[in-house]
């Protein structure tokens, strides 16, 4: 099984057994949510939203990669909705954010 078909909640358990920290695993995690819109969204977008990650700006770089998606009126399916709620919780985020509340609105 690969390991980008693993859930979430997997993948976490896994990055507790082997010792990686908190902003590692979130580096990993929003750099996989990305990726997942690539053919969606334009590459340099996802590029842009990729160095914000390797400087350790994840929670900016997720509300730029959600901003990106609006602007660019790209939908989100259920599985999509599920993983940015996922990794808002996780980050401890604020859900009620604008850039990621009308993100997790959009359907497709």
């Amino acid at each position: 099984m690969s390991y980008k078909r693993l859930t979430f909640e997997a993948r976490y358990v896994i990055y507790h057994l082997i010792g990686v920290q908190a902003n590692n695993m979130f580096e990993k995690e929003i750099a996989y949510f990305a990726e997942s819109f690539r053919g969606r969204l334009a590459d340099d977008m996802l590029d842009g939203v990729m160095s914000y990650v390797e400087n350790d700006e994840d929670p900016l770089a997720l509300e730029i990669l959600c901003d990106h998606l609006i602007e660019d009126a790209i939908a989100m399916n259920d599985e999509d909705r599920t993983a940015l709620s996922r990794l808002l919780s996780a980050m401890e985020l604020d859900d009620s954010d604008p850039s990621f509340l009308y993100c997790l609105s959009r359907s497709t």
